[in-house]
């Protein structure tokens, strides 16, 4: 028996030497002798009860602290009372040594888990913001299709607007994003669409208001976002549109005319665009045998999206001048995706470049789709002539 008692308290011991290896030997002993004075009071403490008020509670005393027993069995009472308080003190030991945690070690698994977030987050933003960019890429393929089965059906594109008259208060009619409806699945809306009666009359609100997820980018700022229009006959009569990101190609300029309004008298006629303004002077409708740049050469469709002067975005229904028609103008400024920083620059034109420009909120640059469907992306330091020669369908340009 003393054998057996001899070997348990060496293993014991052997087992604690290992723990003090690991933790400080100060804070070890200070512990230790805190439990053995509390072992102690609770040996010393009388084995009797305690009074609350009027009403006696036993006590259930430790078995590390029974009551004195009689004298005549000192040597086996002995024996047991110092191998239940070693029994005691080791569990308490062990308890505190093997069960612990320092503050040490907690801030340093905090600074580790800090770390690794630290330099998991950019990647998941990464890889956020890179299926934003497909699902733009996408809504863009799918204009794209809708745009060549118009020109299927009717063997021509759609006009890029309708106004019949001057420009800034005329009323507009239809547009490049409204006549395509039927091939995005949106049939049911566009027979709600009065296309004899202009597009900023109350009978066309329900259509002009309406959220179309396929004409918005995701990353844009705002979506869902509806608002007046800062100029034109909407902003006059305080007309509300339903936002968008996509506007289409009118072609090229010099900054002083325009292919969205009857301004285009005094640009080459061979820098029109695919979706120009259809009107008395210009009553013509584009086709992919007048695109003679080449249809993989030439711009259709792209993003426009500012961070500033959000009347100043995207509006899809809007078929007023430049809300959802761009032009290629020789002015890097036109591919920034800020308004006022734009305005600000200055440039041939004044601020009506900016109105007509393209940006995106995508690290990669602005998303487009030429004339065959494809998709490609504009970096907005792109040599700005070159941009406007993919703006053109008939310009005799050789760039791609």
């Amino acid at each position: 028996m003393f054998e057996l008692r001899r070997k348990l308290r060496s293993r014991l011991q052997h087992r604690n030497r290992q723990n003090f290896a690991t933790f400080n030997l100060h804070r070890r002993r200070s512990l230790l002798s805190l439990g053995e004075t509390f072992l102690a009071i609770l040996r010393n403490f009388p084995a009797t009860i305690l009074q609350s008020g009027k009403r006696r509670i036993p006590v259930q005393i430790p078995q590390s602290a029974e009551p004195t027993r009689p004298t005549n069995m000192t040597g086996q009472l002995s024996r047991q009372r110092r191998m239940s308080s070693f029994r005691q003190r080791t569990k308490f030991r062990d308890f505190r040594l093997l069960h612990g945690f320092t503050l040490v070690e907690l801030l340093v698994v905090i600074a580790i888990i800090g770390v690794l977030v630290a330099l998991l987050l950019p990647a998941v933003q990464s890889a956020r913001e890179s299926a934003r960019r497909s699902t733009c890429q996408n809504n863009l393929k799918q204009i794209g299709i809708a745009l060549h089965n118009y020109h299927d059906t009717f063997l021509y594109f759609p006009p890029g607007n309708i106004t019949l008259g001057g420009c800034c208060a005329t009323p507009s009619f239809t547009s490049w994003s409204i006549s395509i409806l039927p091939y995005l699945e949106q049939t049911a809306l566009v027979e709600k669409y009065d296309f004899a009666k202009n597009n900023e009359d109350a009978a066309n609100q329900f259509v002009r208001e309406q959220y179309i997820k396929l004409y918005e980018c995701p990353s844009e700022l705002k979506t869902k976002q509806k608002l007046v229009p800062e100029s034109g006959p909407a902003g006059t009569n305080n007309i509300e549109f339903m936002g968008g990101s996509y506007r289409g190609m009118q072609g090229k300029s010099d900054g002083n005319g325009w292919w969205d309004t009857n301004q285009y008298s005094n640009q080459d006629k061979s820098w029109a665009g695919v979706l120009h303004i259809y009107d008395s002077g210009l009553p013509i409708q584009e086709r992919i045998g007048t695109v003679q740049d080449g249809t993989s050469n030439t711009l259709m469709v792209g993003e426009y999206s500012t961070k500033t002067h959000p009347r100043r975005r995207t509006f899809w229904g809007y078929s007023y001048t430049s809300y959802n028609q761009g032009a290629a103008t020789p002015q890097s400024r036109v591919l920034l995706n800020d308004f006022d920083r734009c305005v600000a620059i200055g440039g041939t034109g004044g601020a009506n470049p900016c109105k007509r420009g393209w940006g995106s909120f995508h690290p990669g640059g602005i998303q487009f789709i030429n004339v065959d469907g494809s998709a490609r992306s504009i970096s907005p330091t792109i040599d700005i002539n070159l941009f406007c020669d993919l703006a053109t369908i008939n310009g005799g340009e050789t760039s791609q």
